[in-house]
């Protein structure tokens, strides 16, 4: 019954906590918000998506457009995806098989 009593506390809890933002930090002691990441460019820093291609083009540097980051990342991830659902369909295989063999056994 104290129990009970406490649910609406933690629930309270959880919720304030979720609205507290999440950041990382680097090195010097500076906020990264959840996936950026700060690179060096030049001398200079710069806070960027992780993942995102810099490139030097007559001696500037050069971020992937914004398109581009997010047409590779979805690549990226179908190629993923795909990948799991055909490791994903061999072990269901598999286990269709073990089931196969362990009735077959208990006959």
């Amino acid at each position: 019954m104290l129990f009970v009593r406490k649910i609406p506390v933690i629930v309270a809890v959880y919720c304030l906590a979720s609205f507290i933002p999440a950041f990382a930090y680097d090195e010097a002691g500076t906020k990264v918000p959840p996936g950026m990441e700060i690179i060096q460019v030049g001398g200079t820093q710069v806070l960027v998506p992780e993942g995102i291609e810099v490139t030097r083009k007559d001696g500037l540097i050069v971020l992937e457009n914004v398109s581009e980051y997010v047409a590779r990342q979805l690549v990226d991830m179908k190629k993923r995806v795909e990948y799991l659902e055909e490791k994903q369909k061999a072990l269901e295989e598999k286990i269709e098989e073990l089931t196969r063999l362990l009735s077959a056994g208990q006959r």
